[in-house]
């Protein structure tokens, strides 16, 4: 495979997913006859396929100005499904090339979805037709703000947290893009790639994939953090040894914040029963996990009071990066996603390099064994090391292959520059100062409840 080619089929999918957005940013309620065309390319793709004949009703319907809530949920379908094929595509080229073991993901039934969950979901898919109906480049306060009550109910539901995180930072994002007209570019790919997340999530609790309860040692090898107003999650990716064979795995912690906990604040969102996690990290020491779920794709889930999290013995940590992802080494599972969650830009697939050369310039690139791809500026988050530029000069590094606007990327997580190990959070702690915003917060909290009382 050659970085500088894609999969066949992913260049045409593109071009029908950017037919359908040109939809939702003018707005369902003023289609012309370019919408019109490109509403009809996809359901003549989807002819014959199980979406095929529910696609062309709401084709149809839609054409006629019928605005009912199914042929909505059959375009979030349809798109999902193009990109879920986009990321087949590219996950294939990508286990070949660096010689990665693809694991099939088995989803059980879905639960039953709880009466008040089922009936703030249907609210939800409400105001999803409310924002197609209107566009994006239309839409006002008015458009958004009555929805905030319906989300201030899902957040306070446990069985519910992916869509009323998904939710939050959408409706955040959109009220600090407002006014629309004054956007210098409009971010419309992504703002229906939330809408269609949403649509789907909003039927009903999803299935969940196989667990085994697992027993063992995480070596984490770097860390992505992602983070808006509301809400901050950190990703620790690494190689699982908990069976007879080791397996490459990820852990996600995520907390809901406020928008005056920022910087290296950030880390203090998180439970405190953490701190084990960013331990190991930090001084590139082995998590020790007694009791685990480890879901089929590759998802080790965590709970600090059930999963005894200890630090463990030192790891050579890039070590085993070039153990398990350099060229040619011996090949490991990578899980593969939920069918929901197949989207080109949830691909990750682990990669160590070393030799390179970084490019400077408008779009930096790193230069591997004759290839060049680009280097993914927006994914470094701004508490790394290697912010900034300063992956110039490194020596060896771990990373992921991500894919991204269409082309390939690497997203660096942690390298060596001289002796210095350079990775996302440095010194990141769970630990709250005695003068942190959430201390802060904290006591004041507690004075109120205390005068309540």
């Amino acid at each position: 495979m050659s970085f500088t080619t894609l999969p066949d089929g992913v260049t045409e999918a593109e071009h029908l997913i950017n037919g359908l957005d040109g939809c939702f940013l003018l707005g369902f309620s003023r289609l012309g006859p370019d919408q019109t065309e490109a509403l009809a390319a996809i359901a003549r793709t989807f002819t014959g396929t199980p979406l095929g004949d529910r696609l062309r009703e709401a084709v149809e319907g839609l054409a006629r100005a019928e605005f009912r809530e199914e042929h909505f949920v059959a375009l979030a379908a349809a798109r999902c499904a193009l990109q879920g094929a986009q990321y087949d595509a590219l996950f294939d080229a990508v286990a070949g090339a660096l010689t990665l073991t693809r694991a099939p993901v088995h989803v059980g039934d879905a639960p039953e979805t709880p009466g008040p969950i089922k009936t703030w979901m249907e609210s939800t898919r409400q105001w999803l037709m409310e924002l197609a109906l209107a566009g994006f480049m239309q839409l006002d306060q008015g458009t958004v703000l009555p929805f905030v009550a319906t989300l201030e109910q899902l957040q306070q539901a446990p069985e519910a947290v992916r869509l009323s995180m998904l939710l939050t930072g959408y409706v955040h994002e959109l009220f600090d893009a407002m006014p629309i007209g004054a956007m210098e570019r409009v971010p419309g790919r992504r703002w229906v790639d939330l809408w269609s997340r949403a649509m789907i999530s909003a039927m009903g609790l999803p299935g969940a994939p196989a667990r085994q309860e697992v027993s063992g040692s995480f070596s984490i090898l770097g860390m992505d953090l992602r983070h808006h107003t509301n809400a901050v999650s950190a990703t620790f990716y690494g190689v699982f040894e908990g069976g007879d064979t080791p397996r490459f795995a990820r852990a996600t912690i995520s907390a809901y914040k406020v928008d005056v906990v920022v910087g290296k604040e950030i880390w203090q969102a998180f439970d405190n029963g953490y701190e084990p996690i960013f331990s190991a990290y930090t001084g590139s020491k082995k998590l020790e996990i007694t009791s685990a779920g480890l879901l089929e794709t590759g998802d080790l889930i965590l709970d600090p009071s059930l999963s005894g999290l200890k630090v463990g013995a030192k790891f050579d940590l890039l070590g085993t990066a070039q153990r398990y992802f350099s060229e040619g080494s011996d090949a490991i599972i990578i899980a593969d996603m939920a069918a929901l969650d197949r989207h080109p830009v949830q691909l990750a697939a682990p990669i160590y390099i070393e030799g390179y050369t970084v490019t400077g310039g408008d779009e930096p690139t790193v230069d591997i064994s004759g290839e060049s791809l680009l280097l993914d500026e927006v994914r470094i988050s701004t508490h790394s090391d290697l912010a900034d530029g300063q992956l110039a000069g490194t020596k060896r590094c771990f990373g992921l292959i991500r894919f991204d606007d269409g082309q390939w990327r690497v997203q660096p997580l942690v390298a060596t520059k001289g002796k210095k190990l350079m990775m996302t959070g440095t010194g990141a702690s769970t630990a709250p100062k005695s003068t942190s915003s959430i201390n802060v917060l904290k006591e004041r909290a507690g004075k109120l409840l205390r005068r309540k009382a």
